[in-house]
C-alpha cells in the first residue's frame, strides 16, 4: 500500500499509477491541473499536492526561488514527457501546466531563475561552442533578450539576481579539469560585466542580498570535496571575511543581508555578516535545508528523518531561539545520491516559501514514514 494512502486515506489517490494519458489531459497549450488537496493526518495542516504525474518533479533548490516575484507562477523541474530540458510552469493554483520551451545552439538551457522584483521574467543561461550567454525571458510572450556574453563554456552557474533586479552573478571554469573558477558580475541592464577575484574551489556562490551587492561564497577541499571556509566579499572582491562557522552547510541569507543561517553541529545557527554575534536557534540532531521569511522574523526549513522533529517542515523564529512551529509533516524518504531513485533530490523536502511568506512549496516523493 502506498504511504499516502495509508497515513492520509487518499484511497483514490492511490489507484492513479502507471504513466498517464497526456494527450486526453491537454487544456490548450498546457496540461489540466494535478491539484490534490489533504489535510496532514498528523498536524491537520491542509496540503496541496501540485503534481501527481509518474515522473520525477521537483522544484530547484532551497535558496533558489520557486515562486515568481508577485507569487502568481510555479516554476518546476520534471522529467514528464516534452521537449523543454525539464523546465516547466504552473499558475500558483496548479492549472496550466505548460512547458517552459527555450533551447540554446547546442540544444541545452541552464535552469532558468526567477527574477526577483519582475514577476514575468526569468534569467537562465544558453550555451554555445565558444560563449555562454545569459538571457531575460518573458515567460509570457516567450521573448528574450540576450543580457551579456562570457567566454566560459564549461560548469557555467547562474546564480539568484540580486534583490534590486539589477545585477546577475554568474560563474564557469575555464579548464575542465582543474577546480579554478571564474566569476562575474553583470550589470543587467548595460550587460557590462566585472571580473570578481574569488580563488579556490568554490561550492557555493550568492549575493548575500545586501544593497550592495556584497557576494557569500564557501570552499571545498578540491580533492576530499568537503566542506571548508565560508566568505563574505565586497562586489569587486575586496574586503575579505572569513566567517567563524566551521564545517557550516546550507547557508541562506536574511532579505537585507544583515545576516545568515547555517547548519553545523546538527543545529540551525545564525551569525551576523561581519563574523560577530553567533547564536543557535535549534537543536535538530539532523542536517536541514530552509531559508528565509520575507520579514526575516522566521526561518523555515526541513528536517530528516532523525531527532525530535523528525520528518516534518517546521518554522524558527530567527530572533527567540528555541521558538518553533510545526507546519506539516513532508512524508519524504530523504534519498540519498547513491539510491535508486533517478533524483535523490526530488527526496528532499527543501521548502521555499512564498514571496508574501505565507507558503511553502517543497518536495516529497510521498514514501517516507
Amino acid at each position: 500500500m502506498d504511504n499516502i494512502e495509508r497515513c492520509h486515506g487518499l484511497v483514490e489517490l492511490d489507484k492513479r499509477r502507471h504513466d498517464k494519458p497526456y494527450d486526453l489531459l491537454r487544456e490548450g497549450e498546457g496540461f489540466a491541473s494535478e491539484r490534490t488537496i489533504f489535510r496532514d493526518s498528523k498536524t491537520g495542516a491542509e496540503v496541496w499536492r501540485m503534481t501527481h504525474d509518474p515522473r520525477t518533479s521537483r522544484h530547484i533548490y532551497y535558496d533558489i526561488p520557486a515562486w515568481n516575484a508577485d507569487g502568481s507562477l510555479l516554476f518546476f523541474l520534471s522529467h514528464r514527457p516534452g521537449e523543454s530540458d525539464g523546465n516547466w510552469l504552473m499558475n500558483a493554483d496548479g492549472t496550466g501546466i505548460r512547458e517552459l520551451r527555450v533551447r540554446g545552439e547546442k540544444g541545452e538551457m541552464k535552469r532558468p531563475i526567477w527574477s526577483f522584483d519582475d514577476p514575468k521574467l526569468m534569467y537562465y543561461a544558453s550555451l554555445h561552442s565558444d560563449r555562454t550567454e545569459f538571457c531575460a525571458l518573458n515567460v509570457h510572450s516567450g521573448r528574450r533578450k540576450v543580457v551579456a556574453s562570457v567566454d566560459l563554456v564549461h560548469s557555467v552557474e547562474l546564480c539568484p539576481p540580486s534583490q534590486d533586479g539589477r545585477k546577475l552573478l554568474v560563474r564557469g571554469r575555464r579548464d575542465p579539469d582543474k577546480k579554478e573558477w571564474t566569476v562575474y558580475l553583470i550589470d543587467i541592464k548595460s550587460g557590462k560585466k566585472q571580473s570578481v577575484p574569488i580563488e579556490g574551489n568554490i561550492h557555493r556562490l550568492r549575493f548575500t542580498r545586501a544593497p550592495d551587492y556584497s557576494i557569500f561564497f564557501n570552499l571545498n577541499d578540491p580533492v576530499k570535496e568537503t566542506r571548508l571556509g565560508s566568505y563574505v566579499v565586497h562586489a569587486d572582491g575586496t574586503g575579505l571575511i572569513d566567517l567563524p562557522c566551521g564545517r557550516a552547510g546550507h547557508p541562506d541569507w536574511s532579505p537585507d543581508g544583515r545576516a545568515w543561517s547555517y547548519t553545523s553541529e546538527r543545529g540551525i545557527w545564525l551569525m551576523d555578516r561581519d563574523g560577530c554575534n553567533k547564536r543557535q536557534l535549534i537543536y535538530l540532531a539532523a542536517g536541514m535545508h530552509g531559508g528565509w521569511a520575507p520579514d526575516a522574523e522566521w526561518i523555515v526549513f526541513d528536517v530528516s528523518n532523525h531527532g525530535p522533529y523528525a520528518r516534518r517542515i517546521m518554522m524558527a523564529h530567527t530572533e527567540e531561539p528555541g521558538r518553533v512551529h510545526t507546519i506539516c509533516y513532508a512524508n519524504a524518504s530523504y534519498q540519498g545520491w547513491g539510491a535508486w531513485h533517478p533524483d535523490a533530490e526530488s527526496t528532499h523536502p527543501a521548502p521555499v516559501l512564498s514571496p508574501d511568506g505565507t507558503k511553502a512549496a517543497f518536495d516529497s516523493d510521498m514514501v517516507g514514514a
